[in-house]
């Protein structure tokens, strides 16, 4: 449930409601067997003021919301799906425990600071706070630019407290005869006392909108380092909520092909495959545990409504 209310031409006043039950029949991957949890997902309220005169905006917020980044690669889902809340494997929940958002914008230039809670189970509990700012320049041409900074004020997790993280980005469209064709990049460095890590991805996007089924092909290459043994730093990349190192780059090759089917406005409903064979990252790391890193596929459907 969502409000707004319009104080004068260029003010508003919104705010926002929403309450989850989730619930697991059966036993999932953790061994946790028939489970029903239910709780707030949203409660927020902010104001927006605007002179479109000048072009300009201020939108200030807080309160437990959405908050993402980017293409998700370090700020996105701000809440835990742990087994104990239900349907652990759809990952319903994503709003954070509490999210303080102050965005400025004027003309294709935005800013935007933010401190972030995380929603967190009490057996996944990591005490982890973020604080940042946030600068995109939408241009209406062929490039994008953005930047981001976060500053970890405290976290329970050693490599992650005090933690400074560095993430510029980018988007281009290289063929005005083709527009829906596009590169993007992402590169993060990640600096504090005895950690020293990054990770970087590039991918090619196509959008075939003017074909009956409409498909996206992408193709992306990503790497993220892992700790090096033997040395005094912690080298493995943190995306801020899950973690850990491997010990070679290479960590899967994975292919997905999705299809989205829309009744009308309020209803789709999408159908997925995926398959992944583990690289050499994941076959050391699982073999460094006593396993043996297997072919893995997924399959699934969904259906969307809204109301």
């Amino acid at each position: 449930m969502t409000a707004l209310y319009r104080l004068t031409p260029a003010v508003q006043v919104y705010g926002g409601a929403a309450y989850m039950e989730t619930a697991t029949r059966g036993t999932d991957y953790f061994g946790v067997a028939n489970t029903w949890h239910g709780d707030m997902e949203q409660l927020y309220a902010g104001v927006r003021w605007s002179d479109a005169s000048r072009d300009l905006a201020l939108d200030a917020s807080y309160g437990q919301q959405d908050f993402a980044v980017g293409r998700n690669l370090l700020i996105s889902s701000g809440a835990e799906n742990g087994p104990q809340r239900g349907a652990n494997y759809i990952g319903p929940r994503s709003a954070w425990a509490n999210a303080a958002l102050l965005k400025a914008t004027w003309r294709d230039f935005s800013a935007t600071g933010f401190w972030l809670k995380p929603n967190e189970t009490t057996s996944g509990y990591t005490g982890t706070r973020l604080a940042g700012l946030n600068v995109e320049w939408r241009s209406t041409g062929p490039l994008r630019l953005a930047g981001m900074y976060v500053y970890v004020p405290q976290s329970d997790i050693v490599t992650r407290d005090g933690l400074n993280v560095y993430n510029v980005r980018a988007r281009w469209h290289p063929l005005s005869a083709a527009p829906n064709a596009r590169l993007q990049g992402e590169a993060v460095w990640e600096r504090k006392r005895n950690v020293d890590a990054d990770g970087w991805y590039v991918s090619f996007n196509y959008d075939a909108l003017d074909t009956p089924w409409k498909p996206l092909v992408t193709a992306r290459y990503a790497s993220f380092s892992g700790d090096k043994p033997g040395t005094a730093a912690w080298e493995g990349f943190d995306p801020l909520y899950f973690g850990g190192g491997v010990p070679a780059k290479a960590l899967a090759n994975e292919l997905d092909a999705i299809y989205t089917y829309t009744f009308d406005k309020q209803v789709n409903a999408n159908a997925f495959v995926g398959y992944a064979a583990p690289g050499a990252g994941y076959r050391q790391l699982y073999a460094s545990q006593g396993g043996s890193a297997q072919v893995w596929w997924v399959v699934g459907a969904q259906l969307n409504f809204s109301y």
